[in-house]
């Protein structure tokens, strides 16, 4: 089975943080990139998305209303993983309010990172075969 990721970010560095290292640890993984609702809406309907990461570096669009139009908008209930460089408890506990379901605080292990997201999709991917 083809595992699809959206990673939501106008940065060069933040995607190929995890791109060659989900390819390394995930057997037919499939990465998008996106920076507007756009091409978050396409890439909704036309992969199987089962994750989502989201930089906080992002500057085309609130961080905030991304998460809300990916859950109330778009409908999506797959994980969003927000990857923050605001260190203010405030403003991380009013992110994962809007729908973020973890938060992940710069600087970050990109290995653990992506171990954690394989541990994820094979555990979720289990789950459905039950």
């Amino acid at each position: 089975m083809k595992h699809s990721i959206i990673i939501i970010t106008d940065e060069k560095i933040f995607p190929h943080l995890f791109i060659n290292l989900l390819h390394l640890k995930i057997n037919d993984v499939h990465i998008e990139i996106c920076d507007s609702f756009d091409e978050i809406d396409h890439k909704l309907v036309t992969l199987n998305c089962e994750f989502i990461l989201l930089d906080g570096g992002f500057n085309k669009l609130s961080c905030m209303e991304t998460i809300r139009h990916l859950r109330y908008v778009s409908e999506t209930d797959v994980p969003i993983w927000f990857f923050s460089e605001v260190q203010r408890e405030e403003y991380n506990n009013r992110i994962l309010a809007s729908g973020a379901s973890r938060i992940i605080k710069k600087p970050f292990d990109p290995y653990l990172i992506c171990s954690e997201i394989k541990t994820l999709l094979v555990r979720e991917n289990k789950a459905d075969d039950d």
